[in-house]
């Protein structure tokens, strides 16, 4: 007598889906540490040539070194996980308007966080796009009355060296970070061809040159209407030459 299955207890299938609803949020948590720690280089070569007030010092330090903790544990504590992070992301937009007024609008710097703030939000669509852009302008519009910020582009050749190392970072984290799912989403188109697969990761179809003949409905419905046996057999049938003897087809199926 075959063993039913068994069935998984409630407390570990709810910790099991928990734990991939975490998958995202911890996924963005290491991306954004990073990013951060990486970045602040670049602003903080602008506020020591700008003179900055402690103010934006204090807020450069709790910006690196608390929010992506404390976003961590915004996202894992609340009871929708994705909902938590999508919010955590509007302020990550917020944090880098404020720092381009800050930043009297240093060009490249200003460039390159405006780049970097809307690059992980592409993949969330247009209408979260279009909503983190706007917490950023409406960040960058706050500070800019609150501190009367003036227009510098000029970026010196400090800043540009300080800026160096998110320009060269940033792409290779995300590239490396989309790798994976782009390689589980064209597995499955080609395992499961039913699946929805996002357009920029499905597999291309080949030309018609490469596409191998495919059987006609007349086949289709002759090959569904006769057994496996009858199958072989035909096929042995089409091989067997006159004069040789040919040996009956094994069944491995067990008899019923």
């Amino acid at each position: 007598m075959s063993a039913g299955p068994i069935a998984v207890p409630p407390d570990k299938r709810i910790a099991s889906e928990r734990e991939r609803s975490l998958r995202l949020p911890r996924q963005v948590y290491r991306l954004r540490t990073l990013g951060l720690a990486v970045g602040a280089f670049a602003v903080a070569a602008v506020f020591y040539e700008n003179r900055a007030p402690w103010l934006a010092w204090a807020l450069l330090i709790f910006h690196v070194g608390l929010w992506p903790h404390l976003a961590w544990l915004h996202a894992r504590r609340s009871a929708d996980p994705h909902a938590a992070e999508r919010a955590n992301l509007t302020v990550d937009s917020a944090f880098g308007g404020v720092y381009v007024a800050l930043m009297h609008f240093n060009l490249l710097p200003s460039v390159l966080i405006a780049a970097m703030k809307s690059m992980d939000k592409i993949g969330w669509g247009p209408q979260f796009l279009a909503r983190t852009t706007a917490a950023m302008a409406a960040g960058c519009a706050v500070t800019m009355i609150f501190t009367r910020a003036a227009f510098r582009p000029h970026t010196s050749m400090s800043v540009v060296v300080a800026s160096l190392p998110p320009v060269v970072s940033t792409p290779l984290v995300v590239s490396s970070s989309v790798l994976p799912s782009s390689v589980v989403s064209v597995t499955l188109a080609s395992v499961c061809p039913e699946l929805p697969v996002s357009p920029s990761v499905a597999p291309v179809p080949p030309s018609p040159a490469e596409s191998p003949p495919q059987p006609t409905a007349r086949f289709r419905a002759q090959a569904a209407n006769q057994s496996p046996r009858e199958s072989i057999s035909r096929k042995m049938a089409r091989t067997r030459s006159p004069g040789k003897r040919v040996r009956a087809p094994v069944d491995f199926v067990s008899p019923s």
